[in-house]
């Protein structure tokens, strides 16, 4: 258990922010996450995360402290590289086998917290705008301030940030290019995604487009576009048509990996852009602009591109 008393300078502060400022350790998703789940008081009852604070109050935590304290975020090897950055935004090719961020503040290895690491020596701190799976390769957007942050989240909630995608899919297509409709249901004790065609009680409406780039006899390079962000999406969209992808073992198939000596999914988010709006406000310098990756290891493994 840890207690704080609001002061001067603490007046008026958002309760997660308040507790942001005090746990520095933990990420912002765990924090609110604590507040949901009832771990946080304020004056002797349960607050609301927007709830703002006055001088004297008494704000207590009941978030365990993280278990693992023997392994230093300084001694493991960074798993991202920096592709673009200003004062107000950071955008980083995220390699495969880290998550992006941790909701249960056990994991100190993620994406956002090596980040936090990188930017330690300049005082500042990101947090995630988006994530992509873990054993999915590519960039990243992370808000340096919670005004670029807001302006982020409304953008991709508007689908106003484009993202692309590259993969290797299983077998040659019949139909080079198309818009994929279906809807997804999230079974999450398997942690696995099932497509319907039609709408069911829970699911959610999924819509992607993708355009072939190169074949090979087995194999094709793909490019897509993403409407939504599902859970899952591009893996089992594209094994629900037959075109699961390469070294995908929960949606695909596991001999045709086997024969390539691929264990996990070919996928690398390879390309954001960002509309022309106005709902970039401050951030409008990145209207019309795009990031992409200038390499994806797999296609010059594959493709010899």
């Amino acid at each position: 258990m840890k207690e704080y008393t609001v002061g001067k300078k603490d007046a008026n502060l958002r309760v997660d922010r308040f507790l942001m400022n005090k746990m520095p350790e933990h990420s912002k998703l765990f924090i609110l996450k604590s507040i949901k789940n009832k771990k946080i008081r304020v004056n002797q009852k349960h607050p609301k995360k927007d709830d703002r604070l006055v001088v004297g109050d008494r704000v207590v935590s009941y978030i365990l402290e993280k278990a693992d304290k023997s392994v230093s975020i300084t001694n493991i090897k960074k798993k991202f590289s920096v592709v673009y950055e200003d004062k107000n935004i950071l955008i980083v090719n995220k390699e495969s086998g880290i998550l992006s961020g941790d909701t249960t503040g056990k994991n100190n290895t993620t994406l956002e917290e090596q980040v936090n690491e990188y930017l330690k020596v300049k005082a500042e701190r990101a947090t995630l705008c988006h994530r992509i799976d873990f054993n999915t390769s590519g960039l990243v957007i992370l808000a340096k301030n919670r005004k670029s942050l807001e302006i982020l989240n409304e953008m991709f909630k508007e689908r106003e940030v484009n993202k692309y995608y590259l993969y290797i899919a299983v077998g040659n297509f019949n139909q080079r290019q198309g818009i994929l409709k279906h809807y997804l249901t999230k079974d999450a004790v398997q942690s696995k995604v099932w497509v319907s065609v039609s709408p069911k009680i829970g699911a959610k409406k999924a819509i992607m487009e993708y355009r072939v780039l190169l074949e090979a006899k087995k194999l094709s390079l793909v490019e897509c576009r993403l409407e939504t962000g599902r859970t899952h999406q591009i893996r089992c969209q594209m094994a629900y048509i037959g075109h699961p992808l390469l070294g995908d073992n929960k949606y695909g198939k596991k001999a045709i990996n086997k024969e390539y000596g691929e264990s996990q999914q070919l996928l690398c988010a390879y390309k954001i852009s960002f509309n022309r709006t106005d709902k970039l406000k401050e951030l409008g310098y990145l209207a019309g602009k795009t990031f992409k990756l200038p390499d994806v290891a797999f296609v010059k493994q594959y493709f010899n591109q």
